[in-house]
């Protein structure tokens, strides 16, 4: 293994590696630069050409080569540094034992990935220019973050991935099309194309966007945004849109803004507030926070102004809370930050400053003076403040947001607590329940559309899918798919009923894991409400459904 370092040490020049990361300024024979680990007026960190390593002269006082500082500053091990510094220096590492099947078959959905995003570069219209201008964004931007358009035409994109060489199950894979007796069919079709990165800036999937409303040939309106489905490439629970691009910003400014959508984030890093991610089309997960945990503690939230939004955001604030984040919350003028930024060029940065704390906006919204003179919503309001305080990770935090309860409300410290314990320990702080259900959720696909794209690929099971004119695997319900998926394969009749048994279970398990998602949150309206008999039946409906998918 010290051969293979030394020879990515001896390909990657170290001061060109940091430059990536902060200014770099000569020294004489060497290079100095401010420390990218901890802030500071004065550069305190020393690079050596010569000696290809760096060490910080400041509060640090760390140093090491050029691994030493991707580790560092990534906030990764070892194995994961090799493999990004072996591909960076052209590097192979095929016979290291961390390399696996799915590693390699994933590397390969990147390059289909990278192929098709400059497809869709090319393809670029003036109807697209025209939709994403109209929306306020620059020429500038849109070059930068590499958007791109698909014309109308099922197979265009396949097509010219065939042309460069690339594998059908390749394009399949990574989610860009779909087998009919035609032949490949595009997902994509007449969309503005938004790709997604992960951390390291591959791209592993897409969303794509219609230019106007539309209806499908059953009359049904076309679907606003299409994404990739889940791939070896495209985890969705762990990908946040823009971080690529956001994670020197996030060091530097010291705390990271999360929004809904992609457009929020290029308007806002088009409006000079760059530290910006979005959740990628996913309710924010743990395995997202836990991302940022490596850059940053302090949040700020930037959702919608609707109702969904500020569903969205009270979740996401119970999650970060269960990590012991700093949460504050931005409110908007408009609708969303990327409206704002449209009508409003540079007031962003001033919202920023406005952002209040999740005590201030929790109490605002549940406790204010008008509230608590109203026994009845004073006391649901009571509810859901307490039951926020239980999710608080800091016992600290806790007791400052009691000694407010008591303070507005006149409840005694000691009643609040109780009333706590009365409430029961199922609550906010569920992480094996968010862990088990919601890192699978989507907003508009769930968990049914990569299970369908999954049984889509019926080559590998021997099987045809049949029913050419389907367009769009999303459209077919579980059991159509289910029962018309193998006709006329190479599978003996034994094989496949008990392909499909497999399937109808892993679907069963799918409802049912989302049944518990919905049975969580009536389950806490009632709560709140005071339960009652109604709460009972939930409860008891909730144990039985989870000792089934158990």
């Amino acid at each position: 293994m010290s051969e293979v370092t030394e020879r990515i040490k001896e390909r990657i020049d170290i001061v060109e590696f940091i430059r990536q990361y902060t200014e770099v300024k000569p020294a004489g024979r060497n290079f100095k630069a401010n420390c990218p680990f901890h802030r500071e007026r004065t550069p305190s960190f020393m690079i050596s050409p010569e000696r290809q390593s760096w060490h910080c002269f400041g509060g640090c006082n760390e140093g090491g080569d050029v691994f030493a500082f991707l580790m560092k500053y990534e906030n990764i091990e070892f194995p994961e540094a090799l493999k990004i510094l072996a591909s960076r220096a052209g590097v192979e590492l095929a016979d290291y034992r961390g390399e696996n099947r799915e590693a390699k078959a994933a590397e390969a959905l990147y390059k289909v990935n990278e192929a098709a995003k400059n497809i869709f570069k090319k393809s670029f219209s003036p109807e697209a220019a025209e939709y994403l201008l109209s929306r306020g964004l620059k020429k500038s931007t849109i070059a930068e973050w590499e958007l791109g358009y698909t014309p109308s035409k099922g197979s265009f994109l396949a097509d010219a991935l065939l042309k460069l060489g690339f594998e059908t199950k390749d394009i399949e894979g990574a989610g860009l099309a779909f087998p009919t007796r035609r032949g490949l069919m595009d997902r994509f079709r007449e969309r503005v194309m938004f790709p997604i990165s992960d951390e390291r800036g591959r791209v592993v999937g897409f969303t794509g966007r219609i230019l106007k409303e539309t209806q499908r040939s059953d009359g049904t309106p076309e679907a606003k945004y299409v994404n990739t489905p889940e791939t070896l490439a495209y985890k969705k629970s762990r990908i946040l849109y823009g971080y690529h691009k956001s994670k020197p910003h996030v060091k530097d400014w010291g705390y990271v803004m999360i929004v809904e959508g992609q457009m929020d984030v290029l308007m806002s890093y088009q409006d000079g507030v760059k530290n910006v991610v979005a959740s990628s089309g996913t309710a924010l997960t743990l395995e997202q926070l836990r991302i940022l945990k490596k850059m940053t503690d302090k949040i700020l939230l930037g959702f919608d102004m609707d109702a969904a939004g500020q569903k969205a955001a009270e979740r996401s604030i119970d999650l970060a809370h269960s990590l012991d984040f700093a949460v504050k919350v931005i409110s908007f003028s408009g609708k969303d930050p990327a409206e704002m930024v449209k009508e409003a060029p540079g007031e962003l940065k001033k919202k920023l400053k406005e952002a209040v704390s999740t005590k201030e906006y929790f109490f605002a919204k549940y406790l204010s003076s008008d509230i608590v003179q109203d026994e009845k919503k004073k006391k649901e309001g009571l509810t859901i403040i307490l039951s926020r305080i239980q999710g608080l990770a800091s016992a600290i935090d806790q007791e400052e947001w009691y000694k407010e309860v008591a303070a507005r409300t006149g409840v005694s410290l000691e009643a609040l607590k109780e009333e706590v314990k009365r409430l029961g320990k199922d609550q906010v702080k569920d992480e094996s329940f968010y862990d088990e259900v919601k890192q699978k959720e989507s907003r508009d696909e769930g968990v049914t559309d990569r299970r369908l794209f999954l049984m889509a690929r019926v080559k590998d099971l021997g099987g045809e899918l049949i029913g050419e004119e389907v367009e769009d695997l999303s459209r077919l319900s579980e059991k159509d798919l289910l029962q018309a998926t193998y006709v006329n394969g190479s599978l003996g009749e034994d094989e496949r009923k008990m392909t499909l048994v497999m399937l109808e279970k892993l679907l069963a398990k799918d409802r049912m894991k989302r049944q518990l998602f919905v049975l969580r949150g009536k389950i806490r309206e009632l709560e709140e409400r005071g339960g009652g008999e109604e709460l009972m039946k939930k409860l008891k409906e909730f144990e039985r459904i989870k000792k089934t998918v158990k």
